[in-house]
């Protein structure tokens, strides 16, 4: 579903609204709500960049965080690695960043052992004593509203963005009729959401007892 696809289903569910109502306003309210479900602590897997590379160069301590990047996936062995000389995968310890200083500052430059999440780059101790491929999974914010586009939140959950905006609008309008169904609608969205985040958790998996992980 496109965007403009989606504000008719907005102005549907406003009473058939003309086709020019308020439009520059839904946009930026279905952004808006677009920016709050990013900023959710747990991001659904459509929002996941797996595997990705980032290059550490020679004597540095960091690299810029991808373009954006909301925050680090949720593993079970570990955020960061790189790859040794014998093909095995290293697994970086994440620590904060007064820990990290406590740890390596003045160490020689070595091979990558930690890293903290800052502001805007990946800090890596110790510094580097060469260039490192790194990789690493994350979350990235899906592709702006601004133009007619279709991005990850209208082609897997729709509903979600469609029922957050119409609700926003429905109170304005004081419609309570419209605010009740557009609620249902962006509820009904976020149990999809949920229940494919499970299937796709515990789909196949063998959970009986002794059984190996």
């Amino acid at each position: 579903m496109t965007r403009d696809q989606a504000i008719e289903r907005v102005r549907r569910g406003l009473g058939f609204r003309g086709a020019s109502f308020q439009t520059q306003a839904i946009i930026d309210t279905m952004t808006d709500a677009q920016l709050e479900l990013e900023r959710a602590a747990s991001l659904p897997w459509f929002t996941l960049s797996e595997d990705q590379t980032l290059s550490l160069a020679t004597t540095s301590n960091s690299v810029s965080l991808p373009t954006g990047f909301l925050h680090e996936a949720e593993t079970k062995r570990g955020g960061v690695r790189y790859t040794d000389d014998t093909g095995a995968a290293v697994y970086l310890t994440k620590v904060d960043f007064d820990y990290g200083q406590s740890l390596y500052l003045g160490e020689d430059d070595g091979p990558p052992e930690a890293y903290t999440v800052r502001a805007s780059t990946l800090y890596v101790w110790p510094r580097s004593d060469q260039a490192y491929t790194l990789y690493w999974s994350y979350h990235v914010a899906q592709t702006s509203l601004a133009t007619n586009v279709e991005n990850n939140w209208l082609l897997y959950v729709p509903s979600v963005l469609i029922g957050m905006t119409g609700r926003v609008f429905a109170q304005d309008l004081r419609d309570d009729a419209a605010i009740a169904r557009f609620a249902e609608q962006e509820e009904r969205g976020r149990r999809a959401m949920l229940a494919d985040e499970i299937a796709r958790e515990h789909g196949n998996r063998d959970y009986a007892v002794g059984a190996r992980l």
